[in-house]
């Protein structure tokens, strides 16, 4: 591929920002931000967003352009992410933790028998 030409997939240029591709800018608050762009936006795969709208009573519901042209207000996402606990640590990091604890009280245990 010739230099400094931007990578063709499928209909978007890989390269390009969301605001070239829409014609808005997905930082205005008041802006209809597309599945893709919230995807994008909080770093999930689109399926992700799919799941969360329907098993998260407090996510945001879409404004449909039409029946398959879900949008969602940058603002009330924001919220939505303000109204969630944030921090702690995931449930797998404590499950490994633990396991690597038990893994080193059985060598020490195994050494103070030896």
């Amino acid at each position: 591929m010739p230099p400094g030409r931007p990578e063709r997939t499928g209909r978007r240029h890989v390269g390009t920002s969301d605001e070239a591709a829409t014609g808005t800018s997905i930082t205005d608050p008041l802006a209809l931000i597309t599945k893709r762009e919230l995807a994008h936006l909080l770093a999930v795969d689109p399926w992700t967003v799919d799941r969360w709208r329907k098993s998260d009573p407090s996510f945001p519901e879409p404004i449909w352009l039409s029946g398959s042209t879900p949008r969602w207000k940058r603002l009330d996402i924001e919220r939505w992410l303000a109204s969630r606990e944030t921090g702690g640590t995931s449930p797998d990091w404590n499950r490994t933790n633990r396991n690597r604890q038990q893994r080193r009280s059985q060598a020490h245990e195994s050494e103070a028998d030896a």
